[in-house]
């Protein structure tokens, strides 16, 4: 255990955050590790059967249209609402494009992320629903 917090304590060293921080990091790590280890096994069952496939296909093309949705998200609608601040509250307007710009970022980094993960699984149940039909004609 004494192990485990000394690596959480250089984590926060090299990083140069507080503790917390590196264990709040560290735990959104393992719990997303084990969230994607989870993904996977769910997949590869329904990948078994050619009505799972499908489903895993149609899921994965809505994944990637929700990724293009979030790409093309619309920066300058964002920093609009930022426009009322300007002249009485400059910290308040700088405070809220800073906030549209994290916001901007976070939503195209995340539909890359979908369109990543939806094209790969999307590919990976194509190649099993011909899979299926080859067999299914052979037989």
């Amino acid at each position: 255990m004494l192990e485990f917090l000394g690596f959480i304590a250089l984590i926060a060293i090299i990083f140069g955050v507080s503790f917390g921080t590196a264990l709040a990091g560290f735990i959104k790590f393992v719990v997303i590790g084990i969230g994607v280890c989870a993904i996977i096994g769910i997949v590869m069952e329904l990948l078994k059967s050619k009505k799972g496939a499908i489903f895993v296909a149609v899921a994965s093309l809505l994944a990637v249209l929700l990724g293009v949705y979030m790409i093309n998200d619309d920066y300058g609608k964002r920093i609009g609402s930022c426009g009322e601040f300007n002249v009485r509250y400059p910290q308040v307007h700088v405070n809220c494009m800073t906030d549209a710009m994290e916001k901007h970022n976070a939503a195209v980094n995340s539909g890359w992320g979908y369109i990543i993960a939806g094209g790969i699984v999307g590919a990976t149940s194509l190649s099993k629903i011909s899979e299926v039909e080859k067999n299914s004609k052979k037989h």
